[in-house]
């Protein structure tokens, strides 16, 4: 009978470490996704501000804003869980809000590649079991710029919003209308906002193969060109026209068309460097970039013309000097603006 009674103890004892290790496995019931079918969480998104845009130094420059994040679910499992006689409905922030949130479940919101950092959070739990969350963030995003164009360029701005785990069988995205949208007095120096909007639909991730539910807002960018019309702009339309106009000065002693075009030259000069302040350093040429070597191209023919011209002269070639003198007034500036219409169209064409 003793033999017997120890050995009952010894298989109680295995048995009651056997339950109590798997209950220390087995997650909270309310951290679990809801059962039998996905979730519908409605979701929007609302641009607060966008704080500024990186000057494009590299390859990836980064945009900081600042976004509203609202979630709409249903929970039977904690519906009256929180509610209390005086106060039916549960309403708590920033610390409070986290604490309750690591006790139910969540979508649990987040954007790849993104630095968050959380600013303020709202948390309602209705007695139906309702969930609302409201949580605003900071977002700095890395950025693939399109400048071809600059500084006429656009930009569209893809925002990802995905689940940090779940699936599309767990979840299922329901954008609302009236959460989205964007505050229409974000004013920034280079950029006006042309156009916010979001759609739903599945990303799939390429490290493990799974496809999760996503929520993208994406933002159109229009950069404001009267932002550079006096910092480059109009001295480059002046540098142009007085380039070309000197092509029409005749009969100049060739000391004082070489002193001109020098003088050009070190202008353009001058103000390629004052303006590379504002220029994007990217590894292609962009269009105000192209328009300001032509502007050299033009300078240089200048130099070319007076040079011609002198050599003509000291070989006594005079009427040839001056039929040569007057046809490149003519055509230098044609060619010029055939050039100028040839790159105009190669860049909003090809855009």
């Amino acid at each position: 009978m003793k033999p017997f009674r120890c050995l009952l103890t010894l298989l109680l004892w295995f048995l009651s470490v056997h339950l109590f290790a798997a209950s220390a496995e087995k997650p909270a019931q309310g951290s679990l996704p809801l059962p039998e079918k996905p979730t519908y969480v409605e979701i929007g998104v609302y641009l607060n501000n966008i704080i500024k845009i990186d000057k494009q130094v590299n390859e990836q420059p980064k945009i900081y804003l600042t976004v509203s994040l609202q979630t709409q679910w249903q929970d039977a499992r904690i519906a009256r869980k929180y509610a209390t006689h005086n106060n039916p409905v549960k309403t708590v922030y920033d610390n409070d809000a986290d604490k309750i949130l690591n006790e139910i479940w969540t979508p649990d919101i987040v954007v790849p590649h993104a630095e968050t950092t959380m600013k303020h959070t709202k948390l309602t739990i209705f007695p139906s079991g309702t969930v609302y969350l409201y949580r605003e963030m900071e977002l700095i995003i890395p950025l693939k710029l399109k400048l071809r164009l600059f500084p006429f360029d656009s930009q569209k701005i893809n925002i990802r919003f995905i689940p940090k785990q779940w699936t599309t069988q767990d979840i299922i995205l329901d954008e609302n209308m009236v959460m989205t949208g964007y505050d229409k007095h974000i004013t920034l120096a280079q950029w006006h906002v042309d156009m916010v909007f979001a759609t739903v639909g599945t990303y799939k991730d390429p490290r493990y193969g799974l496809s999760q539910p996503s929520f993208d807002l994406v933002i159109y960018l229009k950069r404001i060109p009267s932002f550079f019309l006096f910092r480059i702009i109009v001295p480059l339309f002046f540098i142009i026209l007085v380039a070309c106009l000197s092509f029409l000065t005749f009969d100049e002693p060739t000391g004082t068309k070489l002193s001109r075009a020098v003088v050009f030259l070190l202008i353009t000069v001058a103000f390629h460097s004052l303006a590379s302040s504002f220029l994007p350093t990217i590894s292609y040429l962009t269009f105000i970039e192209s328009i300001i070597l032509l502007c050299y191209l033009l300078v240089l023919a200048a130099i070319f013309q007076i040079i011609i011209l002198h050599l003509l002269r000291f070989y006594n070639k005079s009427h040839i000097a001056t039929r040569f003198e007057h046809r490149f007034a003519l055509y230098a500036p044609i060619t010029f603006v055939v050039v100028f219409i040839v790159i105009v169209l190669y860049y909003f064409l090809s855009y």
